[in-house]
């Protein structure tokens, strides 16, 4: 591609069967200002009419791309997008949320001015099932800030900020290197919970922008509200599993992550029937997990008595 056509970002949407949110999704991308970007529709095998309305985008608006590929997952969705991108930055995002008009003019106004690796939104959340608008910040909290990568990958259990847009992989501006060099997890659930600490400790300097440029939509069907499965459990065990071993090789402190754990294995497991923690293998694994975990907690409290 010629440098004065070349986008200087590459947008990366997976699309899986959302065709009833995607229309709005690439409606709000289309009206970004900022930067030079293209699009990359990524349709990972939808079987509903997402590549219909992919398809109408890229014949309406040439900075849409569409690739179409088998069902494999957000995650290699994502590394798909990435290694085809002529942008020199990406950001990702989900084909069921929407952008504010000002996302990517914002990201990328404190990445440059901030000299930072990663530039980090903040977001606000609609719950379909409630038909509810919900936000995380009060204007006292509306600041902007820098961290280094270590501090920032912390902030993943640091509870007074919404410490999940530390682990998702929108409302993120990069350069593309850092995706090519720690690409996500491909064939999993939970697969930026998996990867975004190590892209974060990858950053000698990441900037925060506290403020909600783009919303994030609940909906019943989506990864994080879906009931348990084998397979789901699979998958958050390999994940926390992953995660405590790096920051572990880093030489950072594993106890904020393993006391999060145990609060969502004993949800999860309050959520299984009898027989499925009977004989579901990772069931079993999560039980000694936490029984190990209750044990160290126990020790740790009798030592300081």
């Amino acid at each position: 591609m010629a440098s004065d056509t070349k986008p200087m970002v590459s947008i990366i949407v997976p699309v899986y069967n959302a065709a009833a949110y995607l229309r709005e999704c690439l409606t709000s991308i289309a009206k970004q200002q900022g930067p030079k970007f293209e699009v990359i529709m990524v349709n990972d095998g939808s079987t509903d009419d997402s590549r219909l309305i992919c398809e109408e985008w890229q014949a309406r608006d040439a900075r849409f791309r569409l690739l179409t590929v088998p069902n494999g997952g957000a995650g290699r969705a994502r590394n798909i997008g990435v290694a085809n991108a002529y942008g020199t930055y990406v950001t990702f995002f989900d084909a069921d949320d929407a952008m504010e008009a000002d996302y990517l003019q914002v990201l990328w106004k404190n990445l440059q001015e901030h000299q930072a690796d990663i530039a980090i939104v903040n977001f606000y959340v609609y719950n379909e099932d409630q038909h509810l608008f919900q936000y995380y910040l009060t204007d006292q909290a509306r600041q902007i800030f820098t961290l280094d990568g270590p501090t920032a990958t912390m902030m993943q259990w640091n509870f007074q900020w919404n410490s999940s847009l530390f682990v998702v992989a929108m409302g993120k501006l990069a350069k593309r290197e850092l995706y090519e060099q720690i690409p996500f997890p491909e064939g999993m659930m939970y697969e930026d919970d998996a990867v975004t600490h190590r892209q974060l400790m990858a950053c000698q300097r990441v900037v925060v922008v506290n403020e909600e440029h783009w919303l994030y939509r609940v909906r019943p069907a989506s990864v994080m509200t879906a009931t348990v499965n084998q397979k789901r459990l699979q998958d958050l065990l390999r994940a926390f599993e992953i995660k405590m071993l790096d920051l572990a090789l880093a030489g950072l402190d594993v106890g904020p992550c393993r006391d999060w754990f145990a609060v969502v294995g004993q949800q999860i497991l309050a959520e299984l029937k009898p027989t499925q923690r009977a004989t579901w293998p990772e069931a079993q694994r999560l039980e000694r997990m936490l029984n190990d975990h209750a044990r160290l907690v126990a020790s740790w409290s009798t030592k300081n008595e």
